[in-house]
């Protein structure tokens, strides 16, 4: 849950926020293309 609230704290800084943002988009695409491919 600390780490939960941590992350969400830091997200109120915008280039930590780009950071997180961007892996959410990579991580989301390499699922999508991994359920494609199975």
């Amino acid at each position: 849950m600390y780490a939960c609230h941590l992350v969400e704290d830091r997200r109120d800084d915008e280039d930590y926020d780009a950071i997180v943002s961007m892996l959410e988009k990579v991580v989301s695409l390499g699922f999508s293309a991994w359920r494609m491919a199975a």
